[in-house]
């Protein structure tokens, strides 16, 4: 019921303070953050000549929306929708943390339904390859 829920989703918010967490942040936008330092610190070794614009929505505790956009370079990695996004990908928090960590590749979580793509699906393969080449998240 609603009361529940409400009950829930506040302790649940004050477990993710008490973890240095803040509110209004998903876990997972510590690997958008690890792929956008990695991205800087590291431009020789992301030798995509794939393009495209993604958004990625993270549904969980707190929902959050992100865009990839290959068709710049440097790779620009931003909090936000995009405007005409040519792939759209909506994902779990921890779906996505377990891609982060490279315990799940991309391909298989929309396989086994964790994840759901709207747009052109010849882009998720390139967008799973662009994931690939980052390293894996540390705990």
């Amino acid at each position: 019921n609603e009361l529940e829920a409400a009950v829930l989703a506040l302790a649940d918010k004050k477990k993710r303070e008490t973890e240095g967490v803040k509110s209004d942040e998903a876990p997972s936008d510590v690997w958008f953050e690890h792929i956008k330092s990695y991205l800087k610190s590291n431009p020789e070794k992301i030798k995509t000549k794939k393009k495209g614009l993604y958004q990625v929505l993270v549904n969980g505790p707190c929902e959050a929306v992100w865009k990839i956009d290959m068709n710049k370079r440097p790779i620009v990695i931003r909090r936000g929708k995009a405007a005409k996004p040519d792939l759209k990908l909506t994902i779990e928090d921890d779906h996505l943390m377990k891609i982060g960590k490279k315990e799940l590749d991309l391909e298989t979580a929309i396989i086994q339904g964790r994840a759901k793509v709207e747009g052109d699906s010849k882009m998720v393969k390139s967008l799973g390859e662009f994931v690939g080449l980052i390293p894996a998240l540390e705990n």
